[in-house]
């Protein structure tokens, strides 16, 4: 009796942060995914310093020039900074959200399976909560130096390099920006599989949290269509903690315990003992047909 007590108080707890988490991770997509299409607008129109143009003083024997060739993309960014900010807050604040959702998982996979998801714990909170202060202060800090840079009289490729590129609070920003990154890539994919384990998301899910969750590397920064697939993921589980996925809640929810999804290998095997079962009673009825047969003889 005190074990479905618990079970219900449980069931009660998660259903009011279900009503409160919903709606905001749903939401949490589309701003996640508004704020990619906000910067991938803004980046669009940025001139591109083709290799020719960068070697250009080269070629001409000059060890430098008194304005880089890259300055007019520089001056582009500097012109088109907002645009980058709201976008970057934007994306900041579907990570935030995407975070706390990932910890009310991670505790109702914790719920049904204990000892579970240790690492994420710790992983998802501080990767997901530094990726999305670190996403501001980049696009602040960008911007600041951009103007500074414009607002100057340096324009040569070295001072880019200096105050842009190479500069030691940028080179700090894009260090952080790495390990906080990894860390949420780590432990979404962690968690994904955990919650898919213990039958919380359908299994199909559980492959789209994964792609989401590599394509927050840094490696695909720069590739602003792709953060659909993330946005899609945080709309689907919004959509699923709402409870309006269609087919209804996965069984583990109102069971309060953890409830597989059945593995290829089981459904066969299910199918293979009921074909048996059936293969069985036919069998009989023939043999004992055959055996009044013979008792009639």
């Amino acid at each position: 009796m005190s074990r479905d007590g618990d079970t219900m108080r449980l069931i009660e707890r998660e259903q009011k942060w279900r009503d409160k988490l919903g709606v905001p991770t749903a939401a949490g997509g589309v701003l996640y995914l508004l704020g990619g299409v906000t910067i991938f607008g803004a980046v669009a129109g940025r001139p591109v310093v083709g290799v020719l143009q960068a070697l250009q003083p080269a070629l001409d024997g000059k060890a430098s020039t008194p304005v880089s060739p890259r300055t007019a993309g520089v001056r582009y960014l500097s012109h088109h900074g907002l645009s980058f900010i709201v976008g970057s807050l934007l994306q900041a604040v579907g990570l935030a959200v995407l975070t706390i959702t990932l910890i009310f998982l991670i505790n109702a996979t914790r719920a049904r399976v204990p000892g579970v998801l240790r690492v994420a714990r710790v992983l998802v909170p501080v990767g997901g909560a530094g990726a999305a202060l670190l996403a501001i202060v980049h696009a602040v800090v960008e911007e600041i130096h951009t103007h500074d840079f414009i607002a100057g009289h340096n324009h040569t490729t070295k001072a880019i390099e200096n105050t842009i590129t190479y500069g030691a609070v940028n080179v700090t920003i894009a260090i952080l920006e790495l390990f906080t990154l990894l860390a949420l890539v780590v432990g979404m994919v962690l968690t994904v599989l955990a919650v898919a384990r213990a039958g919380l998301i359908p299994r199909w899910m559980r492959i789209v949290g994964i792609v989401a969750a590599v394509i927050f590397l840094p490696i695909f920064a720069a590739s602003y269509e792709l953060d659909v697939v993330p946005a899609a993921f945080m709309a689907f589980v919004g959509i699923l903690i709402m409870g309006k996925l269609p087919g209804g809640d996965p069984p583990a929810w109102a069971a309060g315990e953890a409830v597989p999804w059945p593995t290829t290998g089981g459904l066969m095997s299910a199918g293979a003992g009921a074909g048996a079962e059936g293969n069985g009673v036919v069998e009989g009825s023939g043999r004992g047909s055959k055996r009044k047969r013979a008792g009639r003889r």
